[in-house]
Parts: structure tokens; C-alpha cells; sequence
């Protein structure tokens, strides 16, 4: 759910809140629901939101370190290519057997379409 969306439900739950103990009473009920579940369905939601949002900031730190360190790999990697050419030359055994990273395979065109 987008966050406009979850923005205007709990603003609209906030207000069927306020309406029912304004209004209303806390003795009307809708079927067997009564105006503290309304009240802890908002603040479950409310409490959910929060819990999610941490997460993600949690999950977006954790990335960001991920990232990093997979630069850095990068980095090192082709240091090392440098330096094996350097030491021994890129037409050495050594220097042909490093290791790469795998390349992008080419996406099938796959079959064309049929009138």
C-alpha cells in the first residue's frame, strides 16, 4: 500500500474515532463491534506503520553496507588484475587464469510472435 493511502486510512480512522465518541457514544455499537476495538485497530495500525518503517531504514543501512563491500570486492579485484599483469605480464598463464566475474548472459529474443 502506498504511503498516501496508508496516510489517508489512518486519518480516516483517526476521524470515525473522534465522530463515534463525539457523536455517537461509547455505548453505540456496529454489530459487535464497539468503539475501543475501532480505537485499537487504529492504534494497531498505527503500530504496524511504525514497525515497518524501521525495518526498512534497518534493511536500507544494511544495503548500503552490502553495496560497500561488494565496491570495495570490485575494487580489489581489479587491483589485482593490475598488479599480475605488472608482475608477470598479460600474456602469462598467471595473468589468464584469474578468475572473472561471470558476464550478463544475452537475453533470448525468444519466439516470435504468431498471427
Amino acid at each position: 500500500m502506498a504511503r498516501a493511502n496508508i496516510t489517508e486510512a489512518t486519518d480516516v480512522l483517526d476521524r470515525m474515532v473522534a465522530h463515534w465518541r463525539e457523536r455517537m457514544g461509547e455505548s453505540f455499537a456496529v454489530g459487535d463491534r464497539k468503539l475501543a476495538d475501532l480505537a485499537a485497530l487504529r492504534d494497531q495500525i498505527a503500530a504496524a506503520v511504525q514497525e515497518y518503517d524501521t525495518a526498512l531504514e534497518v534493511a536500507n543501512e544494511k544495503k548500503a553496507a552490502r553495496d560497500a563491500l561488494l565496491k570495495q570486492a570490485d575494487a580489489e579485484r581489479a587491483n589485482y588484475r593490475r598488479q599480475v599483469a605488472i608482475a608477470k605480464g598479460t600474456r602469462s598463464s598467471e595473468y589468464r587464469t584469474i578468475p572473472e566475474p561471470a558476464k550478463p548472459k544475452p537475453r533470448s529474443k525468444g519466439s516470435p510472435p504468431t498471427a
